[in-house]
């Protein structure tokens, strides 16, 4: 796929999903499911490419796995926007934060609320947009003090390993 060779991506996706069915290997064939997504998306297809996230939204239900399902409903909710299906797109956005909040994830929640302000400016609905807007603000912001954090304590911590190894040496 990274090379433009979709045909050929495509036909070796096709033959992993298909040796995953026949193995009833559910991670590997929700993976091929969402990276043929990818590939119908980059070939312009995209009610194939929205069939095929469906597939591997329900089988990362039937596994159990929050965190890849709040990636690919992102996704989804993307591919609807790409499709102009915007009440589609605020609707999967909305059941992926609902399972962010369950499962008290927040790795994916910037994705998903960034689909969902894109549907909801694309609608139209420029005030819970613009609210959509602000949490994702806040949310990235949390994101890089909490990251700042943990570099500066980083740095801290090198600084101090350092002093000590100068103590040492000076001993």
């Amino acid at each position: 796929g990274f090379l433009n060779q979709l045909d050929s991506a495509k036909s070796y996706i096709l033959k992993a999903v298909s040796l995953a069915q026949k193995y009833e290997n559910l991670l590997p064939e929700a993976n091929g499911f969402n990276i043929l997504s990818d590939i119908y998306i980059a070939q312009n297809e995209i009610d194939k490419a929205i069939e095929s996230t469906k597939k591997s939204i329900e089988i990362r239900k039937q596994i159990g796995d929050p965190f890849y399902l709040m990636s690919d409903m992102a996704q989804l909710s993307n591919i609807f926007f790409t499709a102009g299906r915007y009440d589609e797109g605020i609707k999967i956005a909305n059941e992926a934060l609902e399972i962010a909040a369950m499962n008290n994830l927040s790795s994916k929640i910037s994705l998903i609320y960034n689909s969902l302000y894109k549907n909801l400016y694309a609608k139209k609905e420029y005030k819970k947009s613009a609210d959509v807007l602000i949490k994702l603000s806040e949310i990235n912001d949390s994101l890089n003090n909490k990251a700042s954090a943990n570099k500066i304590a980083e740095m801290e911590a090198k600084y101090n390993k350092l002093e000590q190894d100068n103590q040492i040496l000076i001993l």
